[in-house]
């Protein structure tokens, strides 16, 4: 769980350093519509926010509840995503064994058992995913990126 554990600083360390970023840009990039695979940057972060708390709440046994926000500016985000980036780390530290299988069902109803760590990094990758988005979506409207690899977490860890 040692590993996973980092992983999930890591999440919150990119999301942070991301948003520290977008604080640089002009104020409206944030909510510009844009042709893009999400309609905003905005838009990411109420996708990434509402599927890390369905996952989160998976893993705690909790009933699903509609959990969606939007997000009208970076401030929200900081307020909102990353206290909920925080309360993961806290869960995940709480954990005895990571490979404790959790039984699930997703939105369609299915059932699936997966164990605490693959749902974990799960919701790191899928939050990769999505950063990649925004960095592509800046790039897209000549803005510059910002470096929020794994790696330089690791040396800025250091």
């Amino acid at each position: 769980m040692e590993r996973i554990n980092d992983l999930l600083h890591y999440h919150k360390w990119a999301n942070k350093t991301l948003l520290k970023h977008l604080h640089t840009l002009p104020v409206d990039f944030f909510t510009q519509q844009l042709q893009s695979i999400f309609p905003s940057v905005a838009n990411v972060f109420e996708h990434l926010y509402e599927v890390d708390v369905l996952w989160l709440n998976r893993l705690k046994g909790e009933n699903e509840t509609d959990n969606a926000l939007c997000f009208s500016s970076i401030e929200e985000v900081e307020n909102a995503y990353l206290l909920h980036n925080q309360e993961c780390i806290d869960f995940a530290q709480k954990l005895l064994n990571g490979t404790t299988l959790v039984t699930y069902q997703n939105s369609k109803g299915e059932t699936f058992e997966n164990s605490y760590e693959e749902i974990l990094q799960h919701i790191v990758n899928h939050g990769t995913n999505h950063r990649g988005n925004i960095g592509a979506m800046m790039r897209q409207y000549g803005h510059k990126g910002v470096g929020i690899d794994y790696i330089m977490y690791l040396r800025q860890k250091k």
